[in-house]
């Protein structure tokens, strides 16, 4: 049985400055270059916290291969004039941009975390993010809900979804159960904008929970193997066969996109924390360049708000 096309070879129009703009393959950040686009990305600052617009790519937690967030926080807070103490409160994952809220206070970042468990609670979700979706999900809105777990599949460790987990392996923290809301925000051929709010926390929820729909999100070259298609109809492969590859699109994403499926390894990934809910603010985080000029590409609306 056919699986999803892997793209021809040919030169779209348009495709070397399309790669240009997503910035993949670029060399490495330098540390004070690094630094001034943190500086420049502060989308919002009011006493003790800051949060800044991260780009896609960019660690938060350190790494000793490269650079980090959280290893330029001591001369970050020193540009920005907040206490040697920041620390990271909230942050989109490396591969995605979005929101990242820092904290100079302790005693600030114990209420925040307080407020977020309360909402979570009242299952409400303090963070908004938005995805371009490589399909359409059948519904216009609804939940996932569904157990996850962190599984080693061949030499890598993976997030795994669990349909059914028991009482047991929830008990003993095995496996997770994980909830997010989702709404289409506007469709094309072949692709969608998609809102998407997390009740729970759990490693690449997101990424996973939009495969379950049969809609890996756009650059997402971790879990969107697992999604194939049969004449033109997506399916779930099983976990195990489906190891994580450069993302195959069809040929008219790939044509609208103006890249070739070699190209595609360019592709960064479009999952972005646009929105994160504080007491007494919302702070929002404009999406990054690349992100805007897939929509006008796709034909998604490039209008980002809250619905």
């Amino acid at each position: 049985m056919p699986l999803q096309p892997q793209g021809s070879g040919q030169q779209v129009a348009g495709a070397p400055s399309r790669v240009r703009v997503l910035g993949k393959g670029r060399r490495p950040w330098k540390r004070q270059e690094l630094l001034g686009l943190l500086e420049a990305a502060v989308v919002y600052h009011e006493g003790p916290l800051v949060a800044i617009n991260k780009p896609p790519g960019l660690a938060v937690t350190s790494s000793p291969e490269q650079l980090s967030l959280v290893s330029l926080l001591p001369d970050l807070s020193q540009r920005l004039r907040l206490p040697d103490e920041l620390h990271v409160v909230k942050a989109a994952g490396k591969e995605g941009s979005g929101v990242v809220l820092l904290s100079g206070c302790p005693g600030t970042t114990q209420q925040l975390q307080a407020f977020f468990t309360q909402l979570r609670r009242a299952r409400r979700s303090p963070t908004t993010y938005y995805a371009v979706t490589a399909g359409v999900p059948a519904a216009v809105e609804g939940e996932i809900c569904t157990g996850l777990t962190l599984e080693q599949v061949g030499e890598l460790q993976l997030v795994v979804p669990v349909a059914a987990p028991s009482h047991h392996s929830v008990k003993r923290k095995e496996v997770r159960k994980t909830m997010t809301c989702y709404k289409i925000l506007g469709t094309a051929p072949h692709c969608a904008l998609v809102q998407l709010q997390p009740v729970t926390a759990f490693p690449s929820q997101l990424l996973v929970h939009l495969t379950l729909l049969l809609c890996p999100a756009l650059g997402d070259h971790m879990y969107a193997a697992r999604v194939g298609t049969v004449l033109g109809e997506p399916f779930l492969l099983p976990v195990g066969s489906a190891v994580p590859r450069t993302q195959v699109l069809g040929e008219q994403l790939l044509h609208r996109l103006g890249l070739t499926q070699q190209q595609m390894h360019h592709l960064p990934l479009h999952l972005h924390l646009h929105q994160l809910l504080l007491p007494t603010h919302v702070v929002t985080a404009p999406p990054p360049p690349f992100f805007l000029q897939t929509l006008r590409l796709l034909g998604l609306p490039e209008c980002l708000s809250v619905l």
